[in-house]
């Protein structure tokens, strides 16, 4: 049986959300496409609770922590699992185009 990790989204990775939801929503001007999309990006973020290593680790941050990542449409989820506490934290959510590393 899998074991359950909480679903954490840091402070910056929740600021990423609301920029992109904001985007499609006033810029491209289809609040609908923005709802979902944020839906499916949090859906998909807490399926991770579940074999949150399903994904490879891509690189490790500034202090050592393995960074996965997992794509949801064309947006890249960064996060890191901390198994001693059970917790898998979104760090950033990115265009997947973007300059992830100068991000981190």
């Amino acid at each position: 049986m899998a074991s359950s990790f909480s679903v954490e989204f840091t402070l910056a990775a929740r600021q990423d959300l609301r920029t992109i939801s904001r985007y499609i929503a006033e810029k491209l001007n289809n609040p609908k496409a923005a709802s979902e999309l944020s839906d499916r990006i949090t859906s998909s973020a807490i399926s991770l609770s579940t074999f949150p290593k399903r994904y490879r680790v891509r690189r490790k941050d500034s202090k050592g922590c393995e960074l996965r990542y997992m794509t949801v449409k064309n947006f890249v989820l960064i996060y890191t699992v901390y198994d001693s506490a059970s917790v898998v934290s979104i760090v950033r959510i990115a265009y997947g185009r973007r300059d992830i590393a100068s991000m981190l």
